[in-house]
């Protein structure tokens, strides 16, 4: 790494990775792009999403927090393209029945660089489904 890469690299004030979204945007764009990754896409995108849930709303946090719950507990489809369960977005834009909560300050330890550097496609999906337990478990 080159002093000038060094220099901008940023490192996230919420979890303490360095470039943090660029690591998450490139799992993203990983989970996409191959169908050996894309089983656990949804688990990704809630787990950050909720590590960094001061950057949403709090009605989009609770999204988040019922949707990787139903992948967790209940074993709802997480991959790419995924059908949502039937009426929740609905329900979430009208504000029906689901209560708002607050992102705990402390971030857990377990972040997006956890994924990072899998080996493989079930090794991907092994550490991305540890990650949105300890983000489930930290709620």
């Amino acid at each position: 790494m080159s002093t000038q890469d060094h220099e901008t690299t940023a490192v996230c004030p919420r979890c303490g990775v360095a470039d943090c979204r660029r690591a998450f945007d490139e799992l993203y764009a990983k989970e996409f792009s191959d169908h050996a990754y894309a089983a656990v896409h949804l688990l990704t995108v809630d787990a950050y999403s909720l590590q960094h849930g001061e950057e949403r709303s709090a009605r989009s946090n609770t999204y988040h927090l019922v949707r990787l719950t139903a992948a967790l507990e209940f074993a709802a489809d997480s991959g790419t393209g995924s059908p949502e369960p039937r009426g929740w977005r609905e329900r979430i834009e009208r504000g029906i029945a689901l209560p708002d909560f607050a992102i705990p300050a402390d971030p857990g330890e377990m972040t997006v660089a956890h994924p990072t550097g899998a080996a493989g496609p079930a090794e991907h999906g092994e550490r991305v489904r540890e990650w949105a337990w300890a983000e489930l478990e930290r709620l």
